[in-house]
């Protein structure tokens, strides 16, 4: 249905889907719901003419089983939409972590039967810093609802069974003719283990799919192995089974959609004529303004959780556009406007940003977050002295910060109150050790004072530890002030070696410090 209307509109075939949006079984409802909401991007301008089809749809509107889920389904989209980001982070710094744990559980464990492997060796292993947190991230991804498995199974969909179109949104069920073939009409040996993947809430009908058809490249010995500790005595079989029996009935419902929008997503991306059909995913998925839709997504309720969303995969476009419609109907509200700052601030709005974060600050004032927010954007659009306060805020909130009596003598050195800058700066030296960070502005405001001897000491300092190109470049700048003239040039050719520029960029960078 819902590739057919995305193909042609059809009144009729409309009804039917608004129908089953209302239908007793639960995988049906949510399936349908979801195809509706991609529908309507498409067709929300023709509902107007067909009465009929309007009327129905008011009814499904005003079905109070279905109020909490249209925002819920809508999340999932937009989760979808920005799986990208998910697949990144797998792909770049979960999995390699992860595969060295497995790689480091067989090492240390290889030949040793299962059932003897010492829980405090295990411990030890799951200790490694890295290694937990990447567990730990995983697994929280994947209660939040990401779809942590695409980078995976987007593999194994090369199987002839996924050439067929209807295999890619087929419910998953052991009765399966691939199924039965691959694990035989009464091989029991396999029961448990299509039990423990039907009951899986976390992997979509076609990956589940893929993971069955994957068994088929298992070596025979291997594969009898995992289905037997996948089998009916399993402790995976028994977890499966609990949740089933206590598991969360918004939550089943929550995941029944968002495990469809993951065999969606896997279609629109990896079905071999995929570029035949419309991705919905490629599209806005802007139903603020789609009409049939609109009144249940500008609620309050709905807009914050989306809102959030938005921020979360740094949409900051479309939150803070969230935000502004949000404060113009609760326009005292420290949150959102903390929040629309932010995303103003990640577009480089810092105009607007700043003056958020000072009506958040006038509602809740001295809340850390926001000051260092605020004084970041203030130094963005140079109102160092605006910066200098918010700093001395928070210096005294937290007097054991560095960074804060740091920063303050920054804003100093760019307002050019040389004076006030090393009196800070050799406060920081003084409080908190010795250090490269510090000694490399202290040498800048005493070469600007013409202090140049004390400036030579700290620059030699900061050669003789680990020296960067704007380090040799500040430190020609001195010898030239000295007219000490080939020291100038040694330090400007060790300048230009540790640049990794060409020679017009290395000008372009050397002239910046003369104007």
């Amino acid at each position: 249905l819902l590739l057919s209307l995305q193909e042609c509109f059809d009144e009729y075939k409309l009804h039917f889907l608004m129908d089953l949006c209302l239908n007793e079984q639960p995988q049906v409802a949510m399936r349908a719901l979801t195809a509706m909401l991609i529908v309507l991007l498409q067709h929300d301008a023709r509902m107007a003419y067909y009465p009929a089809l309007k009327a129905q749809w008011s009814l499904i509107l005003d079905a109070p089983q279905l109020s909490s889920r249209w925002t819920v389904i809508y999340s999932q989209l937009l989760r979808a939409k920005f799986n990208d980001l998910i697949t990144k982070k797998m792909q770049d710094e979960l999995l390699p972590e992860m595969n060295k744990l497995s790689e480091s559980l067989q090492d240390k464990f290889e030949g040793q039967d299962k059932f003897s492997i010492d829980k405090e060796d295990l411990n030890e292993l799951f200790s490694d810093g890295a290694m937990n947190d990447a567990m730990q991230e995983f697994s929280e991804l994947q209660t939040q609802g990401e779809d942590v498995y695409m980078s995976t199974f987007s593999q194994m969909k090369f199987y002839p069974f996924f050439k067929d179109i209807q295999h890619w949104f087929v419910p998953f069920y052991q009765e399966h003719p691939v199924l039965t073939e691959i694990f035989g009409k009464d091989a029991s040996e396999g029961l448990g283990l299509l039990k423990v993947v039907t009951g899986s809430m976390f992997l979509c009908d076609s990956d589940k799919y893929s993971f069955c058809l994957n068994m088929t490249q298992v070596p025979e010995q291997y594969r009898a192995s995992m289905i037997g500790n996948m089998g009916a005595d399993s402790e995976q079989f028994k977890e499966m089974m609990e949740m089933e029996q206590n598991g969360n009935k918004q939550l089943k419902m929550e995941s029944i959609s968002n495990l469809y929008i993951q065999d969606l997503y896997r279609f629109y991306r990896l079905f071999p004529s995929h570029r035949d059909f419309a991705d919905p995913f490629l599209a806005a998925l802007d139903f603020f303004s789609v009409e049939a839709v609109k009144a249940v997504f500008m609620e309050e309720d709905n807009l914050k959780k989306l809102a959030a969303m938005y921020l979360k995969k740094q949409q900051y476009a479309s939150a803070s556009r969230l935000y502004e419609y949000l404060l113009a109907q609760v326009p005292d509200n420290y949150d959102y406007l903390r929040s629309l700052a932010y995303a103003y601030e990640k577009q480089r709005y810092y105009n607007q940003a700043a003056d958020t974060y000072a009506k958040a600050d006038m509602l809740r004032a001295d809340q850390v977050w926001v000051l260092k927010r605020w004084a970041y954007c203030c130094k963005q659009v140079d109102n160092y002295a605006k910066a200098l306060q918010l700093y001395q805020r928070l210096a005294a909130l937290q007097s054991d910060q560095a960074s804060h009596l740091m920063n303050q003598a920054h804003c100093l050195m760019q307002m050019k109150d040389y004076d006030a800058a090393l009196n800070a700066y050799y406060k920081v030296d003084f409080l908190f050790g010795e250090s490269p960070k510090t000694w490399r502005p202290l040498a800048w405001c005493l070469l600007m004072k013409k202090q140049y001897e004390q400036s030579s000491t700290y620059y030699d300092k900061i050669l003789a530890a680990q020296a960067t190109m704007e380090d040799y470049l500040c430190y020609g700048h001195l010898k030239v002030a000295q007219a000490q003239y080939r020291a100038a040039v040694d330090a400007y050719e060790q300048a230009y070696r540790l640049s990794a520029m060409n020679l017009q960029d290395f000008y372009r960078r050397f002239d910046q410090d003369w104007k």
